[in-house]
């Protein structure tokens, strides 16, 4: 992901801001040392290393805290952004001022696109989540509703919500709202955001300009299922309470 990112420095300038949440893999004191071996080269990556998992977006906050720019672009570690993908983001926010946030494409290690724009949740689509109804009975008309299963990702268009995994915000808009709500461990919080973003009056996009390559759930694999699914429960029952059925 880091690799990437410096690639793009190149032609597009932004800083780096990597949150590492208490990992135990060594990935800050890895970082540390790239910055030391390419003095020069890594200036502009910058590292908060917390001494307790804060959640996912209470880590983005803190970054956010730090960063200088006018686009926020959240990025999971499993990412790698493609050429061009931050300058088409940058563009896309000039031409478009109503936008507070946009997601682009996202795609799997084999070039095909992971479904990354989702409506708003209700509680029927929820409930068969839940029970993975949807793993057998994907075709369900409230499990196609949500997942907008009939979604062109080769064009532009205004969503309800975004991935969290490549997650562009407008400053302004991101300062208005305070940033994520951390109440939200982790899962629904970028949900939460865009739905506070609608209600502020700013737009949702999804565009194809920009697109990163996304392992997906790899640094999920670190946790124990039950305790997965137990965080993703108390997350959606915050958003329901917060937003209604």
């Amino acid at each position: 992901c880091l690799a990437s990112l410096v690639q793009e420095a190149t032609s597009f300038p932004h800083e780096i801001i990597v949150v590492d949440n208490a990992s135990s893999d060594g990935t800050a004191e890895e970082l540390n040392s790239w910055k030391s071996h390419f003095l020069g080269k890594w200036d502009f990556v910058n590292l908060i290393a917390n001494k307790d998992n804060r959640g996912f977006g209470a880590a983005c906050n803190q970054g956010s805290a730090m960063a200088k720019g006018q686009v926020l672009l959240f990025l999971n570690p499993d990412t790698q952004i493609q050429p061009g993908a931050l300058a088409g983001l940058a563009d896309f926010f000039e031409k478009h001022p109503k936008a507070g946030v946009v997601g682009g494409k996202i795609l799997n290690s084999d070039g095909t696109v992971q479904c990354s724009v989702r409506r708003f949740p209700k509680l029927l689509d929820q409930f068969l989540i839940l029970f993975g109804v949807q793993k057998m009975v994907p075709h369900l008309a409230p499990l196609r509703r949500y997942s907008m299963s009939d979604f062109d990702y080769t064009h532009e268009a205004q969503v309800d919500q975004a991935m969290g995994a490549f997650f562009a915000v407008r400053r302004e808009l991101f300062e208005k709202l305070h940033g994520f709500d951390e109440r939200f461990f982790l899962w629904f919080e970028e949900v939460d955001f865009c739905k506070r973003a609608k209600q502020a009056g700013f737009e949702v996009w999804y565009t194809p300009r920009a697109s990163v390559i996304h392992q997906g759930a790899a640094s999920f694999r670190q946790r124990g299922r039950l305790r997965l699914r137990l965080i993703w429960l108390k997350s959606l029952g915050r958003y329901f309470k917060k937003h209604g059925f």
